[in-house]
């Protein structure tokens, strides 16, 4: 009597997996347990590497890595609570903390540039999570330079009114 050798495709996986898609010759290379056959299903789990090879155990991620090809993955941008799937970016006016694990709220008169908090100066303002631009110092150029052109203009009015007067007095 021939016995029939399990593979992945006739093994149950516990519950909270599922099957771990495979090819016939990889089914055929791999000894079946839990493990090889079987991933999380959950998709902010990943499996306890910490465990014994052949044995499944799914856990979520800690407060700033997320789940990524079954491994726990730190963020690069923005922040993941503990057992999140993705990291995810903060609200605006806010930035990631140190350990990426919660967004933390600017000081009043800063604005979050990207991943950190920068200060808001003169001439700029800042217009909700916006540093702009503060047109006043404009303005006031602009009207200086008006009045210089309107003062000159005047005095080679004046200078010319007077060169005529002087002519016509000659004459």
């Amino acid at each position: 009597m021939a016995f029939r050798r399990t593979s992945c495709g006739t093994f149950s996986c516990p519950a909270g997996t599922a099957p771990t898609p495979m090819t016939r010759s990889e089914e055929s290379e791999v000894e079946v347990s839990a493990a090889a056959c079987c991933r999380c299903s959950a998709s902010n789990q990943v499996r306890d590497r910490s465990k014994e090879p052949d044995e499944l155990v799914c856990v979520v991620c800690p407060a700033g890595r997320a789940a990524k090809n079954d491994e726990c993955h730190a963020c690069t941008e923005g922040y993941a609570p503990e057992g999140a799937s993705e990291c995810a970016a903060c609200p605006t006016g806010e930035v990631p903390n140190h350990g990426r694990s919660d967004c933390t709220p600017c000081a009043p008169g800063e604005y979050a540039d990207g991943e950190t908090c920068r200060l808001c100066r003169f001439p700029r303002f800042l217009n909700g999570n916006n540093c702009i631009w503060w047109h006043l110092p404009m303005i006031v150029l602009l009207l200086l330079f008006c009045s210089a052109l309107v003062f000159l203009g005047h005095r080679i009015a004046k200078r010319r009114r007077r060169r005529w007067t002087e002519s016509r007095e000659e004459e």
